[in-house]
Formats: C-alpha cells, structure tokens, sequence
C-alpha cells in the first residue's frame, strides 16, 4: 500500500503539465474541547476532460508528556494521507452531477469512500448541491469495520470576489454509534472564501461536530487558510 500511495502522488506532479487546473492548498484548524492542532496540506489538479486527482495530508503535534495536546506547529507528524479521484459531467447550465471515488491512509486503518455529487445552478451566483456518500472505516487493530452513509446537502452564493456556503450533514451509521450511544449523528459547516487574486484564495471556516460516540457532547472547529492556483 506504501508503494500504490508513493506512486500515486508522483503521479500527480507528472502529469501536471497536462492538466487544466492545478492548485495548492494549506490549512490549519484547531478544535475547542480536545484542544487537537491539526494542519491539512492538499494538492488537486483538474484534467481537460473533467478528471480531477488530489490528494491531501494531515499532521498534528505529538502529546505533551502529561498527555494533553500538543502546541501548534511544533513536532509534527502525519497522521492521515489521502487520495482521490473525481469526475463531474455537466447536463444543462443549471445541473452537473458527477462519481468521486477516496482512500485515506490513517494510523490507525485505512478508509474507503464512494460519493456521488449532484450540482444545482439556481443563478449564476447561488447554488444547491446534494451528496451521497458511503463510508468504510477498516481498524489495523481487533475492532470491528465501522459503516457509514450519510448525505451532505449545502448552499453556496457568490457576492463579488466572496464565496459563502453553509452545509449540513447527516450521518447513519450501520451497526455503529455515532453520536450519544446513537446511530446518527449530524454536522453543521460555515464556509466564506475570498478572491483576493486570481491565484490566491484565502478563507475561513467553522464547523460543529460530535466529540464522541457515548457523549451528547459536541465541539466547535475554528479552520482557516488559503489556496494557490497556478494555471
């Protein structure tokens, strides 16, 4: 599996002349109540044929000797390692829909997930989207797989150089708690983008999650960071 990672992310930098859109991406988020640092470093490039490969890395500082969190930025290791593959076809101006297949590397197992996007143009500045998603958590350790669907609905409007979306997600898990002994859980996710150049897109993001599977308890992450777009 090491090998299928380091060959897919040559891969990306090969075939980057031939893309149509190439961007580089770097954020940083910090979670309330685990006090967790996590840094997100992400590479995505977009073929002429609507083909779009990406792959996305995660790093968080190693735990302070009494066991608490560590600070940001400082002894880093990579926790997460992320590959996908996307395809959208456009109907009509007012909907595209498209398949998005992902694999995540994690320390603790490996992740599957199959996606299916549905894109609805209200306007030229507003849209709605839908996405359906299944989710397969395989443990390196004696636990058994985790299975999750859960759908992703969201609205996103443009006001000049700003882009605002709101998402909300609903999860099911199947014979898996999710949140509050429960199999369901949700979340809440505010987006607002800036175009401050062609190339450059900074942003802001906030998100409310579930903190556990046996508590009702639920914590607020503060993401920011930008984009770079090369062509």
């Amino acid at each position: 599996m090491k090998n299928i990672i380091t060959l897919c992310t040559i891969g990306l930098f090969i075939c980057s002349p031939s893309v149509h859109a190439l961007s580089l991406s770097y954020g940083h988020y910090y979670e309330d109540l685990s006090k967790k640092n996590v840094d997100v470093i992400g590479l995505e490039h977009t073929f002429k044929n609507r083909i779009t490969l990406a792959t996305e890395w995660k790093a968080t500082p190693d735990n302070q000797d009494n066991g608490r969190p560590g600070t940001a930025f400082s002894h880093e290791k990579f926790y997460e390692k992320k590959f996908k593959a996307k395809y959208k076809y456009s109907f009509n101006n007012y909907y595209s829909a498209g398949p998005e297949l992902e694999y995540a590397n994690k320390t603790d197992g490996d992740k599957y997930k199959a996606k299916i996007t549905n894109d609805f143009n209200l306007t030229n500045t507003d849209k709605v989207y839908v996405k359906m998603v299944g989710e397969r958590m395989n443990y390196d350790a004696k636990k058994p797989s985790k299975k999750i669907l859960y759908a992703e609905s969201g609205y996103t409007k443009k006001i000049d150089k700003t882009k605002i979306t709101y998402e909300y997600t609903y999860y099911h898990g199947q014979d898996t708690k999710l949140f509050n002994n429960k199999n369901t859980d949700y979340r809440h996710k505010f987006n607002m983008e800036y175009k401050l150049s062609s190339k450059i897109s900074p942003y802001i993001e906030v998100r409310n999650e579930s903190l556990s599977s046996k508590s009702d308890r639920r914590q607020t992450i503060f993401e920011t960071g930008l984009s770079y777009t090369f062509f």
